[in-house]
């Protein structure tokens, strides 16, 4: 087993809403190469519109126009599927150690202002959730471990919950922040949209779901999965 080098991503779950009422859900990400298996990259940017019931999805091994500036503000843009920017506010949430020497970090996102527009209209507000990691590359293939992982943001941005789950390991994570999160075990969430994308000898399932509580609470979430 041989420890080549570090590799990480970056990747955020948004709530949008343009000025003219559009909601949007947006996934956007970039991994350098043997995130989060060894041998592979992807970088994506999905959009779902939530107003028209609509899918815009792209995602290939490197997208040269997707950029993530983290500055003191973070500034994101890109071309593909159509024209985006944001001008986010990060505010720090958490940082958790997994194993092996992986860390994650996680930020809370909210439009500054109101800088950022999406196929050019602009937008009114956004906020979201940013998770960043960073973990050590092993050659051994065995050590390639498949997960499934869900991300809960409350709508109007006063909670949210992450949790995974390693598949014939041990490895799990779970934490929640504001509000009492929406149980997606019990809460039957609605799949607003779904994509995959290949990873050589895996693939990778994502799902936009929708879950309202018996409160009539609102929570937007993401659903991953990988099998070969």
């Amino acid at each position: 087993m041989a420890l080549l080098s570090f590799t990480g991503n970056h990747h955020l779950f948004l709530v949008c809403k343009t000025k003219t009422k559009q909601d949007w859900i947006v996934l956007l990400g970039k991994r350098k190469r043997h995130f989060p298996f060894f041998g592979t990259r992807f970088e994506n940017a999905t959009f779902y519109n939530l107003t028209e019931g609509k899918t815009y999805h792209h995602s290939e091994e490197e997208m040269a126009s997707l950029h993530f500036d983290c500055g003191h503000r973070w500034k994101i843009s890109g071309d593909k599927p159509f024209d985006f920017k944001f001008t986010f506010v990060p505010a720090f949430l958490k940082k958790r150690w997994i194993f092996f020497g992986t860390s994650f970090w996680y930020h809370l996102v909210n439009l500054f202002f109101q800088e950022g527009s999406i196929r050019g209209e602009p937008l009114s507000s956004g906020h979201g959730v940013s998770e960043q990691g960073r973990m050590p590359v092993f050659s051994l293939g065995s050590l390639q471990v498949p997960f499934d992982y869900d991300l809960a943001l409350e709508a109007t941005g006063k909670g949210g919950l992450i949790q995974w789950k390693a598949k014939k390991f041990f490895l799990r994570d779970q934490f929640h922040w504001g509000a009492v999160p929406a149980d997606f075990s019990h809460g039957h969430p609605k799949v607003l949209a779904e994509t995959t994308i290949p990873l050589k000898n895996w693939t990778l399932k994502r799902e936009i779901v929708k879950v309202q509580s018996p409160q009539d609470q609102v929570w937007y979430g993401l659903k991953e999965s990988f099998h070969k």
